[in-house]
């Protein structure tokens, strides 16, 4: 009886003692990170380097082509003009959407 009992007491005052002295991370001040960027730089930041990642400009593509086109992206999909599915004309002759071409028709 006294063999559990005393199992018991270590298990507990194992945990009480990891608790207790247990410190949490040192917390760091996300703040700087918005401070001195604009909206603006961000985004471009951000285009700069799925350019670079991309190496777009290894296939030709130009920046500011491909800064419009991001731009222009996200646009849409913020004014939720952008769909996810294509949607096809009604006045297609074709019922099997795999003959469609990219446009639609």
């Amino acid at each position: 009886m006294r063999k559990p009992l005393g199992g018991l007491v270590s298990i507990l005052l194992i945990l009480a003692v990891t608790t207790i002295s247990w410190k949490s991370g040192k917390i760091t001040n996300h703040n700087n990170f918005k401070s001195g960027f604009s909206a603006r730089a961000l985004l471009e930041k951000y285009i700069s380097n799925i350019y670079e990642s991309a190496h777009l400009q290894e296939s030709g593509l130009a920046y500011n082509v491909f800064d419009k086109a991001v731009t222009g992206f996200m646009n849409l999909k913020a004014s939720n003009k952008f769909h996810k599915q294509v949607q096809y004309s009604p006045l297609s002759t074709s019922a099997n959407p795999a003959t469609k071409n990219a446009c639609g028709l």
